[in-house]
């Protein structure tokens, strides 16, 4: 039977991972900075970074001010390894132009993710995401 410790922990890395998503669309840099561990790492296939700061501005070279994004993230799966995890995920992100009011779509993307996170006094931070894309279809 799982301890409420092993609960809490899912819950909060689940979490944490819808967290990644909100902050994915919106770009907040304080979000960003209570998701990632400061020495965390990201690859993807657009390229990567290492460290918060070089994340951040990662988000923001890869981002394109002329359209908008909506993350969603599901099937979220957790490895417990005391005050480590692992998670995978699957994402579809929509993109649609900016500055319209109910916009068309442009283009879908679905995503796998890998995740690797610490727990800090802080809380659960994530230290390692690997992205892959798995297909893309223009509107």
């Amino acid at each position: 039977m799982p301890h409420l410790r092993d609960i809490t922990d899912r819950a909060e890395l689940a979490a944490l991972v819808g967290q990644l998503g909100r902050w994915l669309d919106t770009g907040d840099d304080k979000e960003g900075r209570a998701i990632f561990h400061e020495d965390a790492i990201i690859h993807s296939a657009r390229g990567g970074a290492t460290g918060i700061d070089d994340i951040l501005d990662y988000s923001r070279r890869t981002s394109d001010d002329n359209e908008n994004s909506q993350h969603l993230i599901t099937d979220v799966l957790v490895e417990l390894d005391g005050d480590r995890a692992t998670m995978t995920a699957n994402e579809l992100v929509a993109y649609f132009p900016s500055r319209t009011v109910f916009p068309s779509l442009s283009r879908l993307v679905g995503l796998r993710f890998a995740f690797q996170a610490l727990r800090t006094q802080d809380g659960w931070r994530l230290t390692r995401v690997e992205v892959t894309p798995l297909w893309r279809q223009e509107a």
